[in-house]
């Protein structure tokens, strides 16, 4: 889930894949632009293989899902459990109409093939909630079918007036709100899990940009040596893609042996507060000073940002993240600021770890809902793609 940034630019995308493997679809991108007023809201709620590339919208990545013939757009979110979209009659819909045209909506009386299933949903997040009743209706991704998926038509409005859907492909034990679960019911993929990648930085929103997520297979091209796979931390409370990792900045310990969220849906990576100074500590260390802009942001050069590194250790696999993967490019979030100026894409996170898009785009990351386990390896841009069906353990 995450906290939101202002929507600058937006990339659409499909499948990139070989046509010859069943369940594989290629699409070409289309671009497209938001504005830049568009609000996001924050979305740490309390509560054969597939191809789909994501989009980035500075603070998201989503994917297009259709719902009763009726196609949508959504953040993917590792740390929600179900997909939820906008009814065409929410109160959103009437004050965002042209927000509400072009990311999608879903009109029940639209679909010969939906159904409601009469119970309601409800998630709380910071701002504000998303809640109505869940719906049962096929769903096309990805060039693949899903009949009887179940997902949440929202038929409110959000409290701080932001508008993005989330599509929570995280940790849940309702299959029928799986998408992954459901795809594999349907026969298109064989394992109930996927593989996810974000493009550089600062390809991110451009034509370059190539995130993906994959269900059924992953890609041996997106990733440098070899994957390592770890067991998910079970916490009581909330179902997250937790895991045990150490930290360090630099030769400054951050935490050792510490439970890290992994999470899609949210955009910074946040450091319990004592990892946090720690980390702040290091960076002054090293010379490099951050300075308070508007909106709570922290900036500093651009050209310091070789000089950024951590290394992040998940069970003796190591994953390097420099500054170029934590940069957010001032000018994207405030265009009064120069250009050479990037805020810092890291914060305090009080009493947990939790990495976002600016620790993920470092990695090439394989999510297994069926075996509780998370597969991890330093990404890797440039190679060859290369799609391998997952019947059976992931390769290591």
């Amino acid at each position: 889930m995450q906290f939101s940034l202002a929507t600058i630019t937006t990339l659409l995308a499909f499948v990139a894949a070989a046509p010859s493997t069943p369940g594989f679809v290629h699409a070409p991108i289309k671009k497209q632009t938001l504005s830049q007023a568009q609000s996001k809201i924050p979305n740490f709620a309390s509560s054969g293989p597939i191809t789909t590339e994501l989009y980035n919208e500075v603070n998201a990545y989503e994917v297009d899902i259709t719902l009763g013939g009726q196609k949508i757009s959504a953040s993917i979110d590792t740390g929600s459990e179900i997909l939820w979209v906008w009814n065409s009659n929410s109160k959103a819909c009437q004050v965002d109409e042209q927000d509400c045209e072009q990311e999608g909506t879903y009109t029940p009386s639209k679909s010969s093939t939906g159904k409601n299933t009469g119970v309601p949903f409800d998630i709380t997040y910071g701002l504000g909630h998303a809640s109505g009743y869940l719906y049962k209706d096929i769903a096309e991704i990805g060039g693949a079918t899903a009949p009887g998926f179940k997902f949440g038509v929202n038929t409110g409005y959000i409290s701080d007036g932001g508008f993005q859907m989330v599509f929570g492909i995280g940790v849940n034990s309702d299959a029928e709100s799986s998408i992954s679960a459901q795809l594999q019911k349907a026969g298109a993929i064989k394992r109930n899990l996927y593989g996810m990648s974000f493009s550089e930085a600062e390809n991110a929103g451009t034509d370059k940009d190539n995130s993906e997520i994959t269900f059924g297979a992953i890609n041996t091209g997106r990733y440098e040596g070899s994957l390592k796979t770890v067991p998910r931390v079970k916490t009581s409370g909330l179902q997250h893609f937790s895991v045990s990792a150490s930290g360090k900045f630099g030769d400054v310990e951050l935490f050792k042996d510490d439970i890290v969220i992994l999470d899609s849906g949210t955009t910074l990576t946040y450091l319990k507060t004592d990892a946090y100074n720690a980390f702040l500590g290091g960076l002054q260390d090293s010379g490099i000073s951050l300075e308070n802009y508007q909106g709570g942001w922290q900036g500093y050069p651009c050209s310091k940002n070789s000089e950024i590194n951590f290394t992040y250790n998940f069970s003796g696999k190591e994953i390097k993240v420099t500054g170029h993967d934590l940069a957010i490019p001032a000018s994207m979030i405030n265009p009064n600021v120069d250009d050479s100026v990037c805020f810092i894409g890291i914060d305090d996170g009080g009493d947990m770890n939790l990495f976002g898009d600016t620790f993920l785009r470092a990695t090439y990351s394989v999510y297994d809902l069926e075996r509780d386990e998370v597969s991890i390896a330093q990404v890797a841009h440039g190679k060859p793609d290369n799609y391998v069906v997952i019947t059976g353990d992931v390769p290591n």
